[in-house]
């Protein structure tokens, strides 16, 4: 399962996203909600959620702030999905730096937006896992491989040219 944190200073926006979708569907368990970006970083610190939602403007720490410090903490993952009522080309810029899936206007979302943005993020996270596998495969018996076939051609001078 995928876990999820939603940070929202906003009782309302809680609530409706967590019945907007049926979230085990897409394999996704909410593991917190949080109402300003100081409490949302301690339970990312606890629970290790994959994805956040989290709106902008919030009390204590803002949700870009939150963002900025999980990049630096964390590396690639919680992926980010903002929400805010603000339609601010600079802030979506801040966003966009620190990775943001997507940025969702508040009076905009419905069921289709905020299901479009967990399937890119969760496509996001299959990309991460992917090169991180890769990155830890053991290549070493695939290039000792080749280097023994070199060496071979080379010891008998199997080689078409000098070069």
């Amino acid at each position: 399962m995928i876990k999820l944190l939603i940070a929202d200073d906003e009782p309302l926006v809680q609530i409706g996203i967590r019945s907007m979708l049926k979230w085990e569907e897409f394999g996704i368990e909410i593991c917190g909600v949080a109402s300003n970006g100081q409490a949302a970083l301690e339970m990312i610190r606890t629970h290790s959620p994959q994805i956040v939602i989290t709106d902008i403007k919030m009390p204590i720490m803002n949700g870009l702030t939150l963002a900025k410090t999980c990049r630096e903490e964390f590396g690639s993952i919680p992926l980010f999905i903002i929400l805010t009522s603000y339609e601010e080309f600079p802030l979506i810029k801040e966003a966009l730096s620190y990775q943001a899936i997507d940025y969702l206007i508040k009076l905009e979302l419905d069921e289709q937006t905020l299901a479009g943005s967990i399937h890119k993020a969760m496509g996001r996270l299959d990309e991460l896992k992917a090169s991180q596998a890769y990155r830890q495969a053991d290549h070493g018996p695939m290039l000792q491989s080749y280097r023994d076939k070199f060496f071979m051609r080379l010891l008998h001078n199997l080689f078409d040219s000098q070069e």
